[in-house]
């Protein structure tokens, strides 16, 4: 993860509202970060001026124009991505040399090495704890997760960012290995409600114990 982010502090918390949220008035990140306007001004500017950050205005009907924040491709760059476009080419050669089945079997194999730690850390959980370590751990691998209580049995899981978005978007094998791999550490119901790959802002996964 890119040292700005790692560190924490003003800045990154910033960074990953704007990923969370894709836009958020100064207003709204000021309430979100418990400083004043002002304060938060500055630290936009100098996300700006660092190319990580850029600003719109939005008319209002009464008033002056509303200040809207936005990250830029750089500053998007900045969050966790394990695979590059060298990876994307690597799966293409694959599919055109050995055909699909291998690129699938290969997202399978990355998927399948995470079951045994992600089992050995929910095993022995109730269904909520289960939902709160997978979250911990989706963090962890930089996903940027949060998740809430749907009802008595059923959990949300959000993801904002997806460090293997550059395959997923080609291979949409690599999100239902991912799901199956929920499935079977959780031993719960996984429905992916919402896809980065189909438009969203956030891969949602309801959890179905």
């Amino acid at each position: 993860m890119n040292n700005l982010i790692r560190s924490g502090g003003t800045k990154s918390t910033i960074i990953l509202e704007l990923k969370k949220e894709q836009e958020l008035s100064l207003d709204d990140l000021s309430k979100r970060l418990g400083i004043s306007k002002v304060a938060t001004l500055k630290h936009m500017i100098g996300l700006e001026e660092d190319g990580l950050a850029k600003r719109r205005y939005l008319s209002m009907q009464r008033g002056r124009p509303r200040c809207i924040f936005s990250l830029t491709e750089n500053g998007i760059d900045l969050l966790p991505k394990k695979y590059s476009e060298i990876a994307v080419e690597a799966l293409n050669y694959i599919e055109k040399e050995l055909g699909r089945e291998h690129v699938v079997n290969l997202l399978r194999l990355r998927t399948g090495k995470m079951v045994i730690p992600y089992r050995k850390n929910l095993e022995g959980l109730d269904p909520e704890e289960k939902v709160i370590r997978l979250s911990k751990l989706r963090d962890e691998d930089g996903y940027l997760s949060n998740w809430k209580k749907v009802d008595e049995n059923t959990y949300e899981l959000v993801e904002f960012n997806c460090p293997i978005l550059g395959i997923s978007v080609h291979y949409s094998e690599a999100c239902r290995a991912e799901s199956d791999m929920f499935r079977s550490t959780t031993d719960a119901e996984i429905d992916a409600t919402h896809r980065v790959i189909d438009g969203s802002k956030a891969c949602r996964f309801l959890i179905k114990f």
